[in-house]
């Protein structure tokens, strides 16, 4: 084997190892993008289910609202015609 040969050598065995860190890399790059994403899907998914709380709350609260309102106006109709009794 003659020293171009043995360069030719070294150089192929320097990209290849190159190539198995940037493999490496990726696949790390990769993983942690999953991880992100499902991180991300399940801070969505609370979120979410955290709106519908709020939702369901706000709709307890208008029909509370309705009732006292309701409530309001018997109490307004019933002082009217007490007010007009002799």
């Amino acid at each position: 084997m003659n020293a171009i040969d043995v360069q030719k050598k070294c150089v192929v065995h320097h990209h290849g190892g190159i190539l198995f860190q940037l493999e490496n890399a990726l696949h790390d790059v990769q993983e942690e993008q999953g991880q992100i994403k499902l991180s991300s899907e399940l801070k969505l998914a609370n979120s979410n289910s955290v709106v519908v709380g709020i939702e369901e709350k706000s709709f307890e609260v208008d029909k509370r609202m309705c009732a006292a309102e309701a409530k309001l106006a018997e109490v307004n109709r019933k002082n009217t015609e007490l007010e007009m009794k002799p």
